[in-house]
């Protein structure tokens, strides 16, 4: 299913939300790949991404700067969206770079290398998305990605951890 959204309609990242990839069309700017059916927006990716993060009470640059702070990511910075969702978005090139495609690591199944500067992803719907990227960056934006997805989660078990023992001993639970 297809659906061309206008100002009016909503489409917000989910769990279910595959791809961003941008589109230079007279209606719409971006193609957003999901496993419930392509949605075409006037959006552009990283809106979408700013308007997502906004949603769950933090900002795609607040995200940014504490992934690339802690974790000593330069460049191509994946985006932990919902960590708590675990949603995941990185990007295959500069997000200031029109061409720059934005993928849901919770969906892949899949890399191969088709040419020196092209690759194809499986998704885990069977779907297939050929990138304009060697297979080398996209295999080094999922390993950036794990390693942020494994930071947060350790976050995340420490933060469990702390309300499990204030509950225990009755102490109040501030938030961080």
């Amino acid at each position: 299913m297809e659906k061309v959204l206008t100002e009016q309609d909503h489409y917000e990242i989910s769990r279910s939300t595959m791809a961003l990839i941008p589109y230079n069309h007279s209606l719409y700017n971006l193609k957003v790949i999901d496993t419930e059916g392509d949605h075409y927006l006037i959006k552009s990716p990283t809106q979408l991404i700013h308007e997502a993060c906004v949603a769950r009470a933090s900002t795609y640059d607040g995200r940014r700067k504490a992934v690339k702070m802690h974790l000593h990511i330069p460049k191509k910075v994946p985006i932990p969206v919902s960590p708590i969702e675990n949603i995941y978005v990185f990007p295959t090139h500069s997000p200031d770079q029109f061409h720059c495609h934005w993928i849901a690591y919770r969906h892949i199944h899949d890399i191969h290398s088709l040419t020196n500067q092209t690759s194809l992803v499986t998704f885990k719907n069977g779907r297939q998305l050929k990138l304009n990227l060697s297979y080398y960056s996209l295999e080094k934006q999922l390993h950036r990605t794990t390693y942020c997805m494994s930071s947060y989660s350790k976050i995340d078990e420490c933060l469990t951890l702390l309300h499990t023992l204030c509950n225990k001993l009755g102490a109040p639970i501030t938030t961080i």
